[in-house]
């Protein structure tokens, strides 16, 4: 056997003993020394932003002018002034059916199917103060009147029960549906639909039932004074303020109006899109939709308005987004965007025996919120000003930026307000809701910023300093794509250029995209307007070929046509026109041949890029692919398993001549050597001579090919045994050994690379000096190093080619990589230099490069943190060797990783995602456990893709298909930012109570009745019907009420240092005065002595 043969039948060994996992490494001391500890941190969900995702209900509040939205999750939202919003969540999945504010009392009421929550609004962030938990009835309507404390329960059997808001238990006295409606009548009426007090005697009460029967109940007396019966079922009822007439809303379009003292039958009968012959029972109207509620408000000087939901013809398409506004003969017909749960009216007065002079009209849709402005003709539209589009197009992925250079975020702003069109005349009114408090100035802290991806191809930035979540601009990747030509393909998938992955080079103004028909494009920042034709290259990866030979390639089919490549993005062709801001220099696509069956092979698995390199990395099902940017070439395209070749260079020399990936013709020794794929213009076929690298090739016979790192051509004959040819130029690996291929068929021919990095390290084992180097981690758990020699700056960057290299650094560890993060020697992130932006319209500014000789060359370690969805090991460069125990994950799989820096510690800690939602923090490099906090419990693919972390310690997630949270977890971090937080509740007056007028005040009117000795009594009744709660909630309220109290004694501890120094100061002050006033008393004494002796000598 030759000496070659030898040696390459030595390297196979090593390789399969890496596959089967056995790597010698040797645990090593600790040899850092670390200051964190538990009380660093605490999980805490700062702030959440976005529309309320299902909603339901809701309410408003005069005084404190606030809106408040419930949902059918559960969650309430509050609305007061611009910049003041508030996330209430009691328990997960228990819908809200309706909302009551107790006005200008600082409570909130919320109402359940079984249970009601009282909240507490006059702290920072509000709680639960009480719970009573009905046992054996239904809630359906409640009712709390102004500036009292007992709330009225209308339940689905018909009773309604009266509940002391002070401590929350029910009274003994109890209306039963049998009394309300006497003993006339002995069907029973339905559940309650409606409770209303009188708004001229507040001793009366309207219950309306749900099959039309209202009873007028005198809480005085306990006897119903008046009994309406309407021949249609109720929807809802809506008093006029002069306490004599209401207004009725039924299933079949139909508005009555009836006044108390004349109840044989109504006074006004309305259908307001159809007509009514005669009121009878056999003569109905024309068939409408239901009126699901009215409100009938006075406004001073002018005719009432009647608003209401519903009511248009049953033929009328979208008839459930109908509102309409009537007053006086005028009829305004409004067709929302989505279906309308619910409205309410906004007015000044908060007395119900006062004119409520209405100012605007809030609509609740199921996506969105509207409110129109009806002090002005036509009812414009305000401009909402919360950030509640967020979900406008499914968000598929996110990116959480710190530190954010200012100069970007003030072009992302400029960018947004050039693009800002709107055909909508809005009103020029100031907003309507004006309550709440803002907290504390964050205009110190550092500048974050958001990047939503989205299933529409567009990209949405968002400032999200401190609690803020502000939209900065948007930005659509579909422009360059000729979507008329996808329409037409039947290989598209529903959302072709949802993005999948993104990466935003702040320094440089670079942004990468992965888009799902599987394309990755190239954005530069550019401030002026540019049309020219787009750079393109077609890429792609062979596939694997039958088990009877051992080529590692196989070439297209001989009958495939270069005009018949498949490409899931089709792009436009010619000049294209792009604005300022972000404009595509280079798109990269997967290339497949036209017959292929499935095209699942070309998503996107993974993606990394480094401005400084000017290298961009991405990874298929089938492989490898790295771009040189700055050359626009294909630098290698190589298969997953034939990465595994690069993980032992004891063969291959340190220096090959070329990086160039090639493909050549063994079937023919004078055929050419192809290189890899050069970039086309948009619209072109690839040439035919490309090789398979770039995803095309020309028709021919089936041929044998070849890899090699060369730039030579390389012979040899095809042996069944395997082996490594090799000279001082050269380097051509012709196949893998025979073991190694079993190891394939066994499986392994399905690994894929999930993960990739660039990163500026020790790349190989014993290394003095740290080198350009991608990253790769396998599902396999297999992690290999790539060198690459990249040529200096400047002009022989543009001319000298990208040459790959391998390490010989090969790791195999268990279950899928999830991250590979390296730490210097001061445990901070290491990461890839950056190129710095030039702005065009200031060309005597000079580039600042990024250099690759930096700093970390002085360094003699380099930490690298392994993270597989089993375990996480800590690893010592570029001695490589373990430093610490091994960290294992029983029944959880780790999904993302992050290494957070302290800034108060100057120390960097891993944060962890778990598969079930739990977020885990441990020390480096001793791995011990310093949080776990289960943060999401009903953890979905949705929040988990979503999720993104920041080097600061906050994340990001999708909470649900309209929100986004934010989580912190750094202790001081959230403290600082609690400070931030606002109050929903300001203590105010109420307005001034309206007079009853000179006659009134002769009147006899009824007295209000002692409310504590009629209502109460509880007792053993009120005990069977409801359960008070006494517990506190889940563990997340906890947390929050407990974070609130940290926040505001965090705050009362600042106040307390500064109110100390300023006495100390003081005191200072005070010593010093005290010092100079002793000074004068001696100096005057002196001179006194001084005159008294003069005056004893005259």
């Amino acid at each position: 056997m030759s000496r070659d043969n030898h040696k390459s039948q030595s390297m196979w060994p090593r390789i399969i003993n890496i596959l089967n996992g056995k790597n010698p490494k040797p645990e090593e001391k600790l040899e850092f020394k670390e200051s964190l500890e538990e009380d660093d941190f605490i999980a805490t969900k700062v702030v959440c932003h976005g529309f309320p995702y299902q909603p339901t209900a809701l309410a408003y509040d005069p005084v404190q002018s606030l809106l408040a939205i419930g949902t059918r999750t559960g969650a309430i939202r509050l609305y007061g002034k611009v910049g003041v919003e508030c996330y209430l969540l009691y328990e997960h999945d228990i819908a809200i059916n309706q909302l009551l504010f107790m006005v200008n009392e600082g409570a909130l009421i919320s109402v359940s199917s079984d249970i009601v929550h009282l909240w507490n609004l006059r702290q920072q962030r509000p709680a639960v103060l009480h719970s009573l938990k009905f046992k054996k009835e239904k809630v359906t309507y409640c009712y709390v009147p102004l500036k009292s404390k007992w709330l009225y329960v209308g339940t689905k059997k018909g009773n309604t029960y009266i509940v002391n808001v002070e401590t929350f238990e029910i009274s003994d006295y109890i209306i039963y549906w049998n009394r309300a409606i006497t003993a006339s009548y002995s069907t029973h009426p339905g559940s309650v639909k409606y409770i209303g007090e009188k708004p001229d005697d507040n001793n009366k009460l309207l219950i309306g039932f749900e099959f039309g029967m209202l009873s007028l109940w005198d809480l005085k007396t306990k006897l119903t004074a008046v009994i309406i019966q309407c021949q249609l079922a109720l929807m809802s009822v809506s008093w006029n303020f002069d306490g004599k007439t209401f207004m009725c809303s039924h299933p079949d379009g139909t508005l009555t109006t009836w006044n108390i003292n004349k109840i044989n039958k109504p006074i006004q009968v309305q259908v307001p899109h159809g007509h009514v012959k005669n009121w009878s029972k056999t003569d109905k109207c024309q068939p409408c939709t239901i009126v699901n509620k009215v409100d009938w408000v006075q406004s001073k000087g002018s005719e009432p308005f009647i608003m209401f939901t519903g009511g248009v013809a049953t033929d009328r398409p979208n008839r459930d987004q109908c509102f309409t506004i009537m007053q006086g003969r005028e009829m305004t017909l409004f067709e929302m965007e989505d279906d309308i749960i619910d409205f309410i009216c906004l007015y000044s007065s908060p007395w119900p025996n006062d004119f409520e002079d209405p100012f605007a009209v809030a609509i609740l849709l199921e996506n969105g919120l509207a409110l129109y402005d009806l002090t002005l003709p036509n009812y414009p539209p305000y401009k909402i000003p919360y950030t509640i589009n967020i979900h406008e197009s499914t968000v598929t992925t996110t990116q959480f930026y710190s530190d954010c250079p200012v100069d970007l975020f003030t072009c992302l702003y400029s960018l947004g307000k050039k693009h800002k069109r709107s055909d909508i005349n809005y009103s020029e009114t100031e907003w309507p809701l004006k309550g709440g408090t803002w907290g504390e100035s964050y205009k110190d802290s550092s500048l974050d910023l958001v990047i939503t991806g989205h299933s529409d191809g567009s990209l949405r930035f968002w400032d999200a300093t401190a609690i803020a979540f502000q939209f900065m601009c948007k930005f659509s990747t579909t422009k360059i794509f000729d979507r008329e030509r996808v329409k037409e393909s039947n290989e598209m998938d529903d959302e072709p250029y949802a993005i999948q992955d993104i990466i935003l080079c702040m320094n440089s103004r670079t942004l990468i995209i992965s888009g799902a028909a599987g394309y990755v494009v190239l954005y530069k920042f550019s401030a002026k307007e540019t049309t020219a034709e787009l750079s393109v290259m077609d890429v792609s990866v062979a596939d694997l070929i039958s088990d009877s030979t051992n080529d590692c390639h196989v070439p297209m089919k001989s009958d495939t046509d270069t005009n018949n490549i498949l490409h899931l993005a089709k792009l436009r062709s010619g000049p294209v026109k792009q604005s300022p801001g972000f404009q595509a220099e280079l798109i990269c696509r997967n290339a497949q041949p036209g017959d292929m069956e499935s095209t699942n092979t070309s998503s996107i698995l993974s993606l990394c890029y480094s401005s400084g390199f000017g290298i961009l990395a991405f990874s298929n099902i089938k492989g490898l692919i790295i771009i040189d940017t700055v050359q626009k070439h294909c630098v290698m395209s190589v298969r997953t398993v034939d990465v595994y070749a690069l993980a032992d260079n004891s063969q291959i020399p340190k220096t090959p001549k070329s990086g160039n990936f090639h493909v050549r013709d063994q079937s023919d020794p004078d055929s050419p050597i192809f290189t890899g794929a050069s970039h086309v213009k948009a619209g072109e076929s690839p040439p035919p001579s490309a090789g398979l690298s770039n995803g095309s090739t020309s028709p021919s016979t089936p041929r044998k090919i070849k890899w090699s790192y060369g730039g030579k051509r390389v012979s040899g004959k095809n042996q069944s045994n395997p082996s490594v040819e090799t000279d001082n130029e050269d380097f051509n690996l012709r196949s893998r050994s025979s073991s190694l291929c079993s190891v394939d068929r066994e499986g392994n021919n399905k690994e894929t690379i999930r993960y990739l990095n660039l990163l500026e390290t020790y790349a190989r084992k014993g290394d003095a000096t740290v080198a350009a180097s991608l990253w790769i981690g396998t599902s396999a758990g297999s992690i290999l190093v790539i060198i690459l020699n990249l040529p200096p700056y400047g002009v022989e960057r543009s001319k000298q080619p990208v040459i790959v290299s391998p390490s010989g650094t090969a790791v195999r560890d268990k279950g899928k990589i999830i991250s590979i993060s390296i730490l210097d020697k001061k445990r901070r992130s290491v990461e890839a230099p950056t190129d710095y932006w030039i702005d065009e319209k200031k060309p005597s500014r000079k580039s600042i490069l990024g250099s690759r000789d930096s700093d970390n060359d002085l360094d003699d370690i380099h930490l690298a943190i392994l993270c597989t969805e089993s375990q996480i090991k800590v690893m010592k460069l570029p001695q490589q060797t373990i430093i610490s125990k091994p960290r294992q994950f029983d029944g959880a799989t780790i999904v993302k990783t992050v290494p957070v820096f302290v800034k108060g510690k100057n120390e960097s800690c891993l944060a962890c995602l778990s598969s079930t939602g739990m977020v885990y923090v441990y020390s480096l490099p001793t791995l011990r456990l310093l949080m776990e906090s289960q943060c999401f419990p009903n953890a979905d693919d949705r929040s988990i893709q979503t999720f993104s972390w920041n080097k600061d310690g906050q994340s990001i997630f999708m909470s649900s298909p309209s929100e986004i949270q934010k989580l912190a977890t750094i202790k001081n971090e959230c403290l600082r930012t609690g400070s931030y937080l606002g109050s929903p509740f300001v203590v105010k007056d109420m307005p001034e109570k309206p007079s009853k007028g000179f006659i009134a005040m002769f009147r006899q009117a009824n007295p209000e009745s002692d409310r504590k000795k009629l209502f109460g009594k509880t007792g053993e009744k009120s005990n069977r019907v409801a359960k008070k709660v006494t517990d506190v909630g889940d563990i997340e309220s906890v947390q929050q009420s407990s974070f609130g109290v940290a926040s505001t004694m965090w705050k009362t501890r600042e106040a307390a240092v500064m109110r100390g120094e300023k006495l100390s100061e003081l005191s200072q002050q005070a010593e010093m005065m005290q010092s100079k006033a002793m000074d004068f008393a001696t100096s005057a004494h002196m001179i006194h002595q001084k005159y008294k002796e003069k005056h004893k000598l005259f």
